[in-house]
């Protein structure tokens, strides 16, 4: 078994401090460099991200101990048809929030209760501040198509012929006079 003794680097780095927002919100645009592209087209396994860019804006809560990422984004991504085996171009646009608070405020529970309908926890605060760059990719990597298809691409229905001779014909045959 291999064992991870630490954390790969990101892809797409782009730290923030909290105390950024403390006087107001703070608001950036990102836009990935090839290098960065291609290192999250391997991460993600697919032909290429062509492009991603981001708008950003993190602020603070009136009571100082949450802050709030927002993140609009858009990429395009080639990959290739599961069908066909041709690139198929695709534009992802969305965006997202994420909250972040102070490890002193992020109740860490033993037993882990799902809720789809609740919001999300606040995340920790990381001593090096919040990598939105790491948010954006984690988003993107749920945004993508995990069998991407060209447009009009359809699998063939198979179908058995009754004529046909196969391994299982003459046991087909004896569970139908049988039954």
């Amino acid at each position: 078994m291999t064992e991870i003794t630490e954390t790969p680097a990101p892809e797409f780095p782009r730290l923030i401090t909290a105390e950024d927002a403390r006087n107001g919100p703070l608001n950036e645009h990102f836009t990935a460099s090839p290098d960065e592209r291609a290192a999250l087209a391997r991460r993600f396994d697919v032909d290429a991200i062509e492009n991603l860019e981001a708008d950003v804006r993190l602020r603070a809560f009136r009571s100082g101990n949450r802050v709030r990422l927002e993140a609009k984004f858009t990429a395009e991504i080639r990959q290739t048809c599961v069908v066909t085996l041709e690139p198929v171009v695709s534009r992802i646009e969305t965006e997202f929030s994420r909250e972040y608070a102070p490890p002193a405020f992020v109740e860490t529970e033993a037993e882990v209760i799902v809720d789809p309908d609740a919001e999300d926890p606040p995340e920790s605060i990381p001593e090096t501040g919040i990598d939105a760059g790491e948010a954006i990719a984690e988003q993107l990597g749920l945004e993508i198509e995990p069998f991407p298809r060209a447009p009009g691409a359809e699998f063939e229905a198979h179908t058995e012929s009754n004529e046909a001779e196969h391994p299982f014909a003459k046991l087909k045959n004896l569970i139908i006079n049988e039954g």
